[in-house]
């Protein structure tokens, strides 16, 4: 198949794929939008009352906020009421789960089916779809990174690389031991894109050979999994910057959870090719 031809069926997987959750588009802005405005309305209260020293939060203060996670979960803390489950955190996990749930599925069942016949190749169906996966996670990443942007402009913070650690600290957060600026940002740029990424692919493995109900609970289980149980296995783990070593001495390794992350990657999308070339398309119909 030539490769402009290739290219089309991609970029028309693409639009067919925005177009089916165009709705749910409008749902992730406005959940990322009420987040955000939250941590804007604690911010200002906190200006207006006992903290006046504190300064304007930045556009990486709000995306820290959505993506920093929670620290490892120990038994004194939940015996003592201080365990605090991050709903911000699971909110945006939600989001891509949202708009993975069942466009490849329904797509299959569909218009995607006329296309797989008339392209005769499972193998640019499979890799349209890997790559919708992605850009429909990034796309929840961008939405979060342009509403930080538009929250920091008209609050008059900054858009300069700086995480304002004493923003957190009053919310009786633990700031960074050694209170690392560019590590931290660099991590929670990619490590939460990775992680949604992998966690993204797996449910449409299983939404595929299954149902998307079943996909969407696979993620949740992880998710939930990975909250309580701190270690390289579950995988949100690595999405998480509180519970990385560049945060605090006691976290976790980095470079494991990058490697880990993405030989779970390859293996799934490899595996569910694999799979999806051997199964019988017409025959369910």
């Amino acid at each position: 198949m030539r490769f402009g031809k290739v290219v089309h069926i991609i970029f028309y997987d693409m639009y067919r794929g925005i177009k089916h959750n165009k709705y749910r588009y409008m749902i992730c802005v406005f959940l990322i939008f009420s987040l955000m405005a939250t941590f804007y309305l604690d911010v200002s209260v906190l200006r207006r009352g006992t903290r006046g020293d504190l300064p304007i939060a930045g556009v990486f203060d709000y995306i820290f906020y959505l993506l920093e996670g929670i620290t490892e979960v120990t038994e004194k803390a939940y015996k003592e009421g201080k365990f605090v489950f991050p709903y911000i955190w699971i909110a945006v996990q939600f989001m891509c789960a949202f708009l993975v749930m069942s466009y490849p599925k329904n797509d299959l069942e569909g218009v995607g089916l006329n296309v797989l016949i008339l392209s005769k190749s499972k193998k640019i169906w499979w890799i349209s779809k890997c790559l919708w996966i992605f850009v429909s996670v990034f796309s929840i990443y961008l939405l979060i990174g342009i509403i930080a942007m538009l929250f920091t402009l008209l609050s008059g913070g900054t858009l300069e690389a700086v995480i304002h650690y004493e923003i957190f600290e009053a919310f009786s957060q633990t700031p960074p031991i050694n209170g690392s600026q560019m590590p931290i940002i660099l991590f929670v740029l990619i490590m939460p894109l990775l992680t949604s990424t992998v966690i993204s692919i797996l449910q449409m493995v299983v939404s595929v050979f299954s149902q998307p109900t079943l996909g969407m609970a696979a993620v949740f289980a992880i998710e939930i999994l990975s909250v309580y149980s701190m270690n390289i296995w579950c995988l949100s783990n690595a999405s998480m910057v509180r519970r990385s070593q560049l945060y605090l001495p006691s976290g976790m390794p980095l470079l494991p959870q990058i490697i880990y992350s993405v030989c779970v990657l390859a293996v799934s999308i490899i595996a569910g090719y694999m799979i999806f070339r051997r199964s019988d398309i017409l025959s369910k119909e």
